[in-house]
Parts: C-alpha cells; structure tokens; sequence
C-alpha cells in the first residue's frame, strides 16, 4: 500500500519520504515476525533470546503507530495512542520483543473490530523511583469479544476466536507469542473481553520495575 502510494505520488518529495520511512519499519517487523516464528522452539523451551538495551518509549510508539495506521485507515479506523502520565522517556528494556507485543495486540484489534470504530491504546507510568519505573499499557477495542468460557485459552498455541468469517481467520501464533514473551520478559498480560462488546488487553511492564536511563 505504500509503495502504491509513493509511486502515485513521486512529485511530492516528502509524502514519498513517509511512505519510505513506513515500509522500512514494516520490512524490520516482517523479519522480527518471521524469526519468532523460527525460533518457536525455542520459546517453548525457555530458551527466548532477549536483547536489552536503552530505548526512547516515544519512539517504540511512533513505530508501531507508523506501522499499523495503514491498516486502521483502510478499515476507516481511528487508532489513538495516549499517553497522559509518563515523566520518563529513556528506558532500558527489551525494546524489539515490547514492539512485537504491541503490535501483535493492535493487529489483533484492528482485525476484529468492525471498520468505522475506534482503537484506544493507553500507557501510564504507574510507579518510579531514581533508577527504575512501571508501566500499564493498555489495547481496548469495540470488536467481536471473546467468549467467557474461551479466555482461559486465549495464550494457548492454535487458539483462534474464530468466529467463521474468511476475514477474521488466523493462525493461532500471535496471543501465544505475546504470552511467552511477555512471560520470558518478566512482565504481566492478561485479558478481559465481552462477547460482542469488545476486549481490553493489559500489558504489565516491569513488574519488578524497568531500568532509567
């Protein structure tokens, strides 16, 4: 799409420099996705290879915004990130895998919300002190739900929430990878959803706390 987008718009040096900006962090999620599904034996063996480093927690949101605005824009979705209380932006932490995370989650949304509604992603830095700080971020959408009696399965390998729409088809990978990931990373996730209500998805970063910088 924004190849396309580019190509019909060569003239405008500055649309086509966003639509280069946006395929190049789409290409490296692409590579992030196909070696976590490489490594899947990994992960089930414990064995998750983790890359810690400082990071800019407005930059990771920039990206996966970058990223997945397309997407909400073809299905006439507003997608909104807020961020009202997070004093600190230079973090230390396993920034790709919280990328991958977040992204899964927010495709997950956008999938199974019907276009025209909206996305809502929320952080708050709940708790800090000199050298660490917690995180809550939150993914709430207005789409199909999940049933009661499926959300203790929800980060089992193969769960679909398949509802018999060809659209709505998946392979069962994405909620298993974020719980394994998040697990591996030592931070909490969990669900709440209402069948035809729509899901909220809690993302606990740093549980014991993630390092300033």
């Amino acid at each position: 799409g924004m190849s396309s987008i580019a190509l019909s718009q060569a003239e405008d040096p500055e649309k086509v420099r966003d639509c280069l900006k946006k395929i190049t962090l789409s290409s490296h999620h692409l590579i992030e996705l196909i070696n976590d599904v490489l490594d899947m034996s990994k992960i089930e063996k414990g064995k998750l290879e983790l890359a810690e480093a400082p990071f800019s927690l407005k930059e990771l949101l920039g990206d996966v915004e970058s990223i997945l605005s397309p997407q909400a824009c073809a299905k006439k979705q507003e997608l909104c990130f807020h961020n009202p209380k997070s004093p600190h932006d230079h973090l230390c932490g396993g920034a790709g895998r919280i990328r991958q995370v977040l992204i899964n989650l927010i495709t997950n949304a956008i999938k199974y919300t019907p276009d025209g509604h909206s996305i809502h992603v929320t952080i708050n830095e709940t708790e800090f002190d000199d050298k660490k700080a917690r995180y809550v971020f939150v993914c709430e959408d207005t789409g199909i739900g999940i049933r009661a009696e499926d959300l203790p399965r929800v980060f089992e390998k193969g769960f679909t929430g398949y509802n018999g729409r060809e659209e709505n088809r998946s392979t069962g990978i994405g909620l298993y990878l974020c719980g394994k990931i998040m697990k591996r990373l030592d931070h909490g996730i969990r669900i709440e959803s209402e069948l035809g209500k729509g899901t909220k998805v809690f993302l606990e970063l740093g549980r014991k706390k993630m390092d300033l910088y």
